[in-house]
């Protein structure tokens, strides 16, 4: 069996990171375009570009493996595929417009290719983050929830010891058996805290 979930987990950052990197490459190039290495960045630009569109292609396999075909989908999931369809058709169209044109384009062409890419990047990233709410869950936990999520370890274990929290003196931690006097409450166990400061 196939692990999609972690397949999809590692494929998705291959586009995020190439594309934002790609059109970070072109803005420089752009600013600095009379300095010699702009051509050069320009270059890994369209590399970075090509790659990304490449990767986009196993993440987007590895998705709709994922979610057994369901290209829409409700809540994050639904608001995760509103931002990754339009982000994939555009990137793979940018990168066949920027492999076909190459270094031959227009000021208009050129300013419509970054525009097109920083729209590009900001569905990525916006795909990227209803993608993660969709891994961890944390939109939508009560403020409970949330503090139970940030306990460490240790303090799952044995609720009483606060890790995060500065200790003065020695904190000790115990349960304390509350046998049945007069109640059927026989065995239970109340955790109680006790400070002994030295």
């Amino acid at each position: 069996m196939i692990p999609w979930d972690k397949l999809h987990g590692a494929m998705t950052h291959f586009p995020i990171a190439l594309l934002l990197f790609s059109t970070a490459c072109d803005f420089v190039s752009v600013m600095l375009r009379k300095l010699p290495f702009a051509r050069e960045l320009r270059s890994v630009s369209l590399c970075a570009l090509a790659v990304a569109a490449l990767a986009s292609l196993g993440a987007v396999i590895s998705g709709i493996a994922l979610s057994k075909g369901d290209l829409w989908g409700r809540g994050d999931f639904g608001w995760h595929h509103r931002f990754v369809w339009p982000a994939f058709g555009l990137l793979v169209a940018l990168a066949v417009w920027r492999l076909v044109v190459r270094e031959a384009m227009s000021r208009f062409g050129l300013c419509l290719y970054l525009c097109l890419m920083l729209l590009a990047s900001g569905l990525v990233a916006a795909a990227g983050y209803f993608g993660r709410e969709l891994t961890t869950g944390r939109r939508g936990r009560s403020p409970e929830s949330s503090a139970n999520a940030t306990r460490s370890p240790m303090e799952s274990i044995l609720p009483c010891c606060n890790t995060s929290a500065p200790s003065s003196g020695i904190t000790s931690c115990f349960t304390v058996s509350i046998s049945s006097i007069g109640s059927s409450s026989a065995g239970a166990v109340a955790p109680m805290k006790g400070a002994l400061s030295v």
